[in-house]
């Protein structure tokens, strides 16, 4: 009983199983077939760009350094200006230094009283 039940079983689907896939297949529309578009193809170049977009807003600095000097001085000379990206070690301006304007004029000053002295010794010798 049990054996004519799984042959009837087997039978009955494989049966199925044929005759599903003797089924046509759907086609698709006429209306939904593929059309054939023309497109125009360019190179590549590089152009200026017409349309701008004017917008306010702040900007805020996403990394920010201070700056440290080993002298005192005054900046003589900026090379970067604020916004500009600098590498580690980059020299970003020149310092004067206080204490070398110092030196220089304390030997001017001791150049010049130099140069009195030996004035007044030359008078002296005259007389």
């Amino acid at each position: 009983m049990i054996r004519k039940m799984a042959l009837i079983t087997t039978l009955s689907l494989s049966v199925g199983l044929f005759l599903g896939c003797q089924a046509k297949k759907e086609t698709a529309p006429v209306s939904e077939k593929a059309v054939a578009k023309l497109v125009q193809v360019e190179v590549v170049k590089t152009r200026k760009m017409v349309e701008t977009l004017d917008l306010t807003g702040t900007l805020r600095a996403e990394n920010v350094a201070n700056i440290l000097s080993t002298v005192e001085g005054k900046i003589s000379c900026l090379l970067v200006r604020e916004g500009d990206q600098v590498e580690p070690n980059q020299v970003v301006a020149m310092i004067s230094s206080l204490v070398r304007e110092d030196i220089i004029n304390a030997a001017r000053l001791r150049m010049e009283a130099a140069k009195r002295q030996k004035k007044k010794k030359k008078k002296k010798k005259k007389f």
